[in-house]
């Protein structure tokens, strides 16, 4: 509004009297910035700008540096050793800087310090820098690389927002956080495949545009998830998330509407406003015991919701946390207190469903505001046996159980077995022996390029523990009824886990199921099962029982033929601690800080599927 918009009236004169009193504020903020600036600059006729001194001053704006009226005419700045910092808006809309010298003497870079210098093309920023302010390289839409230094631990919001032409960035370990946007509308960006996975913790990264069915493994290591992480992004299926996480940032899922399967784990003790807002074909959930605090509009409107376990450390539960969660049919509460409900946070939820809590804790649940509105509240149950053969179809996860898994061992060979709970090794040594699959070996005995023996590696567990819903071997050292029980256990719920492994001819996959499968379902697939101690495919005489796994081959060469495939595979049972094995020989030759199948082959330790991997010489599952 101009001066003369103003009647002469005295709203006009107290407008002017205000306008010279800021006025007079700015100038002064500049008059001590001079005073108390330790530099001095020149502007030679190549359009170098060399400064040189101590401590830069922090600028109000672009419009009081003190090269503002030359601004367009500066191609380089060269900073000289001694200055200590780059002040705030101090080459902010230098449109014609194509390069900048910074020396090791500079330790921090203000705000928007380089913002909208739309012709820089690089910058390399030296160790002594520490600290890079918000928006600092904004809209330099020529930059195409930046190299950060080992010294940098942060990197704030917006840092490089709008960069469009930047494709390459040396991001250091050091860096641990790395604000909103920072890299928003950069090549770099928009070309990244992982989501964003560096430097030990997840940005804000995806766009939506990930492909149908994505699964996301984020690597050990991972710090955390930031903010709006993956909000929207339609096409994630799956995520799991590694112990290393202790922070999932609010709204890191809202909107993904495709997402059914997400592990949450021990290491997190939030969850955070509007984190999974809107997945609406999350199937499942599990609040591990570490969480303290579900968030407001945790879980609105995931409508396909249907079962949910609280972990016993849970004492809130915010506002509308799980808000119009229509589907959900039973809810497992471990807390032997009541967790405290904010308004409505069970709004839309069917009030007849079970709500499962410790025995103890009944009737403090069907006193307690918002739990007692559900009308169906009991103890969890700490006993769960199950029987073979019988389908196995539990959606719950039941912790602190006694569980017992009872079969018929007709011979003493090697079966399959795929339970859903942990056993361990002292528990079961003195009746059985537990062997994991090591990979299958095809072998062409007489060198004649034909393959005359198929071979399956499988190695005996001598310590610690199985681990829930994965393909094992079982072999009871008797025969008759035998029972696998354990106690104070975790009852899983039932999935159909794989683990794969490959040769140069073809790709095995090792498939856990709680559902019969039907002969004529085996012959038409062509899939293997364990008989008589070896493993061989179906002849149609018996349908293959619950609790147990099949085997399906895949061409990964002309040369392999389902139709004359081997018919028999046999077990060939490794001494890990004196066998030698493909793998085990490149622990000695290769980079141990590179993850191989087990085949000897190196995979993308960002991209792997379910199975087993071994990485500095030891072996671990990928679930």
């Amino acid at each position: 509004m101009k001066d003369e918009d103003f009647g002469r009236s005295a709203p006009f004169y107290f407008y002017l009297i205000m306008k010279k009193f800021f006025t007079l504020i700015l100038l002064s903020i500049v008059a001590f910035n001079a005073i108390h600036a330790e530099i001095s600059w020149n502007l030679s006729d190549d359009g170098t700008l060399t400064i040189s001194g101590t401590e830069m001053p922090n600028y109000y704006d672009s419009d009081f540096v003190p090269w503002y009226s030359t601004q367009n005419k500066i191609k380089k700045v060269i900073i000289e050793s001694g200055v200590k910092n780059i002040g705030n808006y101090a080459f902010s809309g230098c449109k014609n800087l194509i390069a900048t010298t910074i020396p090791n003497s500079v330790t921090q870079i203000g705000e928007e310090a380089f913002s909208s210098c739309s012709s820089l093309i690089s910058i390399t920023i030296p160790n002594s820098v520490t600290s890079i302010g918000e928006y600092a390289f904004s809209g330099c839409t020529s930059l195409t690389s930046v190299v950060m230094p080992n010294s940098l631990t942060c990197i704030r919001d917006y840092t490089f927002l709008g960069c469009s032409s930047l494709s390459s960035i040396t991001i250091p370990s050091s860096v641990t956080s790395i604000g909103y946007r920072a890299f928003y509308r950069t090549k770099w960006y928009d070309d990244q495949p992982d989501g964003l996975v560096y430097a030990g913790l997840v940005i804000y990264g995806y766009k939506g545009s990930m492909p149908k069915g994505t699964n996301i493994i984020l690597k050990e290591g991972t710090k955390g998830i930031a903010e709006f992480a993956f909000e929207n992004c339609s096409n994630l299926s799956s995520i799991i998330i590694p112990e290393s996480v202790t922070n999932i940032g609010h709204s890191a899922f809202h909107g993904c509407a495709d997402l059914i399967s997400v592990s949450i784990p021990n290491s997190i003790t939030s969850i955070e406003d509007n984190t999974f807002q809107y997945c609406s074909k999350l199937i499942s959930i599990t609040i591990p015991s570490s969480v303290t605090t579900i968030g407001e509009l945790a879980f609105y409107h995931c409508t396909g919701l249907s079962s949910v376990t609280i972990g016993h450390s849970v004492t809130k539960i915010g506002e509308q946390a799980f808000f119009n969660c229509s589907n959900i049919s039973s809810i497992i509460s471990e807390s032997t207190k009541p967790p405290y409900c904010n308004d409505d946070c069970f709004y839309g939820v069917n009030k007849s469903i079970s709500i499962y809590v410790p025995a103890n804790s009944v009737e403090a649940y069907k006193g307690a505001n918002k739990w007692k509105a559900f009308k169906n509240i009991q103890p969890i149950p700490n006993i769960q046996s199950l029987a073979d053969g019988e389908l196995y179809i539990n959606q719950l996860e039941f912790g602190g159980c006694e569980i017992s898994y009872t079969r018929t061992f007709n011979n003493t060979s090697w079966q399959a077995l795929y339970i859903p709970f942990s056993m361990n090794y002292e528990d079961l040594k003195n009746d059985f022996e537990i062997a994991y699959i090591n990979g299958v070996r095809q072998l062409d005995k007489d060198d004649n390029g034909t393959i005359d023996e198929t071979v399956m590696d499988i190695i005996k567990i001598k310590s610690g523990s199985t681990t829930p819903n994965m393909p094992y071997l079982i072999k009871a050292k008797t025969t008759g009824e035998k029972t696998l029980s354990v106690s104070n256990a975790t009852l899983y719920p039932a999935e159909e886990n794989s683990v794969d492994c490959s040769t140069t001819i073809a790709k095995y996959t090792f498939t856990g199921t709680y559902n019969a499968i039907p002969s004529a379902t085996m012959i038409a697939n062509k899939f293997y099962a364990m008989g008589g101690g070896d493993l061989i495919q179906s002849d149609g005489s018996n349908d293959l029982k619950p609790y147990r796994w099949y085997m399906k081959v895949e061409s990964r060469n002309p040369s392999y033929n389902a139709s004359n495939a081997a018919k028999t595979i046999t077990i060939n049972v490794l001494d890990e601690e004196s066998e030698t094995t493909g793998v085990e020989e490149l622990r000695m030759a290769n980079d141990e800080s590179l993850v191989y199948d087990l085949n000897g082959r190196k995979v993308n330790e960002n991209n792997l599927k379910p199975g087993i991997y071994v990485k500095n010489g030891k072996k671990f599952v990928v679930k």
